[in-house]
């Protein structure tokens, strides 16, 4: 009788770290995850805005090519920060509006879909 009452609590021990496990493991993949996502952007919001500045200075053959690039990388962002959380997302809003406007003055127009 005392095996089994010992075998019982053992498994419901074990039961409950094995899920402690589990939510510790989701919670640190999330991190990374996100993360990874903060990483991203943060290398690829300065290259757009390099990329934008040199847009209204190259001819106009060349202006073709890098507006698809910069198009194309505005909506990687615009994509990445979907998944983001709101209150983390905010920082990067406001540097793509920077962005936006930016581009808007070098005479590329790109209106996000909203979230």
């Amino acid at each position: 009788m005392d095996i089994l009452f010992v075998m019982i609590i053992v498994s419901a021990v074990l039961g409950v770290l094995g899920y402690a496990a589990w939510f510790f493991f989701f919670v640190w993949l999330a991190k990374k995850t996100f993360s990874a996502v903060q990483r991203d952007l943060d290398r690829m919001l300065p290259n757009l805005e390099q990329l934008i500045r040199s847009y209204s200075n190259l001819p106009a053959d060349q202006q073709a090519q890098l507006k698809m690039q910069i198009m194309n990388m505005m909506m990687q962002a615009n994509n990445q920060m979907r998944n983001m959380q709101d209150l983390n997302r905010q920082r990067y809003e406001v540097r793509m509006g920077e962005l936006q406007g930016m581009a808007a003055s070098a005479g590329l127009d790109w209106t996000p879909p909203s979230y």
